[in-house]
């Protein structure tokens, strides 16, 4: 089914473009993608991620949070674990969720490691990211993800998530909470066959 199609299924979104980057406010640049990637997080495990070589050839699912939330990011996160439970195992390896806390001076890796569990996710291909706040609040601005209302704390953010293609740029933006489960799960299922086949005829002709 052509991505476009499953895209008008919802008019709080644009339609995803298979044949070009998307124009978007969140990612308009190969500037801004080159230094999104390049950001050094650190995952629930402890352990160093860079994006730009973590998620190679993937197609991924970004959004931010932070662990004593009590609204928008247990909902979202728990809408993003139905989500990945109901991917083909086929292609599960192939698309990897990010949740890159707002909070990074309390969300610890412990602590995310935590969070994470109390969702039942699988962190074989999803990674809680905390990290330098000077890098998170980087990554926060080039997403335009700073929640900008007068009485926003520090660490409230969009209520949004991002989908990027295996070069890094944003090819659908889902805004809402809770999300369209089964719209995102075609999407990712569609973005995968399309955007990866793509991927892998080009390798051919080289």
């Amino acid at each position: 089914m052509p991505l476009e199609s499953i895209a008008n299924s919802n008019k709080d979104t644009a339609p995803i473009d298979t044949t070009s980057r998307p124009e978007n406010k969140s990612t308009q640049t190969e500037e801004t993608n080159q230094q999104l990637t390049n950001q050094q997080l650190t995952n629930q495990d402890g352990n160093s991620i860079i994006i730009e070589k973590h998620a190679q050839g993937k197609i991924s699912l970004v959004n931010f949070i932070y662990t004593h939330c009590k609204h928008v990011c247990p909902t979202q996160t728990a809408s993003l674990s139905a989500i990945q439970k109901q991917l083909p195992k086929a292609i599960k390896s192939n698309i990897i969720f990010y949740s890159i806390t707002t909070d990074p001076e309390r969300d610890t890796p412990i602590r995310l490691q935590q969070y994470a569990a109390s969702f039942n996710t699988d962190l074989d291909y999803w990674h809680f990211l905390t990290g330098q706040p000077n890098s998170v609040n980087k990554l926060v601005h080039q997403f335009n993800a700073r929640n900008t209302q007068a009485n926003a704390s520090p660490q409230d953010h969009r209520d949004t998530v991002y989908m990027l293609g295996p070069n890094f740029n944003v090819i659908q933006v889902y805004n809402g909470s809770p999300l369209n489960r089964q719209r995102l799960v075609k999407e990712l299922v569609a973005a995968e066959q399309i955007f990866l086949a793509r991927q892998d005829r080009l390798s051919v002709t080289k």
